[in-house]
């Protein structure tokens, strides 16, 4: 049988994280990883298993962290309620489209970056160099195939 803390290190969870939280925190919340963001809901697993939870967080604002593919979140045991963001290792995001004064965030806690591109007509080694400039920024490794 796999225990708790081996489902969540397979999910990619570290001492940064677990030193993030409080002696409450561990008795009350579960830490699960967000999988997917959907409108008004976010796909997350963890030790408890496989959840669809509301991104909403009581009490934070719109210019606070929001859930994003690959955060750590912490989530009420009882009532699976979004607690908080943990910090996070590292942030992919870019310009929003259509809104150049807004981000929107691509992915959060990435350790390798996978570049691929197609050797058609669209190549761009120009556009392949700016991946792995945004790859670096945020401190993941990136690999080309």
């Amino acid at each position: 049988m796999t225990s708790a803390n081996e489902i969540l290190e397979a999910l990619g969870w570290r001492a940064h994280f677990s030193i993030q939280l409080t002696d409450h925190e561990v008795e009350q919340c579960l830490p699960v990883r967000v999988m997917a963001v959907h409108r008004g809901k976010i796909a997350v697993a963890g030790a408890g298993g496989q959840h669809v939870v509301s991104p909403y967080i009581a009490g934070a604002g719109p210019a606070d962290d929001h859930p994003t593919v690959g955060d750590w979140l912490l989530i009420d045991r009882d009532t699976l309620e979004t607690v908080r963001v943990l910090e996070r290792l590292n942030l992919f995001k870019r310009r929003a489209p259509g809104d150049p004064n807004r981000e929107q965030m691509i992915a959060a806690n990435v350790d390798t970056l996978f570049v691929v591109a197609s050797c058609n007509q669209d190549f761009s080694v120009a556009r392949l160099e700016r991946y792995l400039v945004l790859a670096r920024e945020v401190g993941s490794n990136p690999s080309l195939f």
